[in-house]
Parts: structure tokens; sequence; C-alpha cells
């Protein structure tokens, strides 16, 4: 087994789902229990970080949860990151962190937070950190800012992920569960809202012209590991092809959805 497909099964298990067929593992007690989670997502940290770069006499690596990421350092970059009109998601805190070059001529470059886990981490070791500090602060929000993009052109218009050879790993079971999910979220635009001509949509289509929830994405964020067969990702989501292809590959661009090894260059940091 390689380092790449171990990483993937562990990420799988910390997430509550089976590696191989991305069903939903919501009754098993082990890995529900909290210690587990913990254990699972410190092995893909050590699996994750960067060959040579890991050293035990660093504070900041040794005890990074109690001496660093905490849930102070976080607000303090959601803060920093709401005042320069910036997403805060857990990927966008993460390249924060790390400096990303994708804020140059932000004024955030100047905080003293910026870019200050460059020297000792890359984005898949440290996001599944930063996000489990926001897991256990829920009071920690996280937002979606109408802001300008960093550039006239959509940078993840040109990912091929869903034009490549087409596959599906998930099972019958765990389409189902995705299906009983997205209809859970239910409808926060009725169709009566919509315009004459976007109605009709709604006929073949029940979630289209739908706001996308920050809990969409992460379901589709999720799907996206297993499969890049729009038609059963549309018959899941309710939504057309051509949305979810815009907004997967949007998500694949911002390091919101993990698909191969070979896709992490997409991540940009």
């Amino acid at each position: 087994m390689t380092r790449e497909e171990a990483i993937g099964i562990i990420d799988a298990l910390a997430s509550g789902c089976s590696p191989f067929t991305g069903e939903v593992l919501e009754d098993h007690p082990i890995l529900n229990d909290r210690k587990v989670i913990r254990a699972l997502q410190t092995a893909l940290v050590s699996l994750s970080a960067y060959p040579g770069l890991v050293n035990q006499s660093n504070p900041i690596q040794s005890s990074l949860i109690a001496d660093f990421l905490t849930r102070e350092t976080i607000s303090t970059a959601i803060t920093v990151l709401l005042e320069a009109k910036l997403n805060t998601y857990p990927s966008t805190i993460t390249r924060f962190f790390l400096g990303s070059n994708r804020f140059q001529g932000s004024p955030i470059t100047q905080n003293p937070l910026f870019g200050h886990l460059k020297p000792n981490f890359k984005y898949d070791s440290l996001k599944p950190l930063v996000a489990q500090v926001l897991k256990e602060n829920p009071d920690l929000k996280t937002f979606t800012v109408n802001n300008k993009p960093l550039t006239k052109d959509k940078p993840w218009n040109s990912i091929s992920f869903f034009t490549e050879a087409t596959f599906c790993k998930l099972s019958a079971k765990a389409i189902d569960q995705l299906k009983v999910r997205i209809d859970d979220l239910g409808i926060h635009k009725p169709t009566e809202t919509l315009s004459e001509n976007q109605q009709p949509a709604r006929l073949a289509h029940p979630k289209a012209y739908e706001p996308w929830t920050e809990k969409e994405t992460e379901y589709l964020a999720k799907a996206l590991s297993y499969t890049n067969d729009l038609q059963v990702l549309s018959s899941c989501f309710q939504r057309t092809e051509s949305s979810l292809s815009s907004m997967g590959k949007k998500l694949i661009y911002e390091g919101k959805a993990a698909i191969d090894p070979e896709a992490q260059a997409l991540n940009n940091i």
C-alpha cells in the first residue's frame, strides 16, 4: 500500500465514512469515539507531513493544538480574514497560516500570524487540525463573504476532474444515504419565488437555482472523493450537471475537496 492510499483510507475513517464505498458509518461506536477520531487525525497529519520537516523539538509541531492552534488563534485569524472581506472556511484559514501566495497584495499579509506555520506544514497536514479546532468550538462561525474574486477569470474552470474517465466508488447504500441527507436539507428558495423562466428547471431538478449551503457543499466535497459521475451526482443533489460541475471544480481548486494525490497540485499553496 502506498502512503497516498493510506492517507485516503485514514481520512475517510476520520470522517466517519467507509473508504471503499462512501457509506456513512454513523452507528459504529468506535469511529464515533472522540479519542479514536483524534488518533486517526494525528496519523493523517503524520503521514501527510513533509519528509524531513517534522522536528520533534519544534514546539509548534510537538504540541500544536496546545501551544499555537488554539481557539483564540483561530478566532483571531477569522477576524483578520473578515476585516479583509475574505471567506473564513477551514481551507482559507489554513492558507492564511501557511502564507499562501494567493493573498499577495492583501493587508492580511502584514499580520504576524500570516505564514506562521509555513516552515513546518503543508496544506494537507494542517487543514485537518484547523477543522478539528473549529469542530470543537462550534461558536467559531465560518462565513462566506460576497467579495470580488482575486482574479477576473475563474481559475478553477481549467480543472479537468469531470472530463476525465468516469468513475464511481459509491455503493448503492451510500447513494441512498446521500439522497436522504440532501432531501433533509429542504428548499430555502421556494419555486414560486423564482422568475418565470427559472421555474421550469425545478421540474427536472428540484434544487435548481437553490443557493448552495455550507452543509450541501460539504456533502459534495466528500462525494467527489468517490465519484466524478455527474449523472450520479445530479440524481443525488437534484441539481443540473453544469451547476454541480461548476461548484465541484471550485471546491477542488479551493482545497475543500480532496480527490486524489495528483490533484493536490491544484491547491496552489
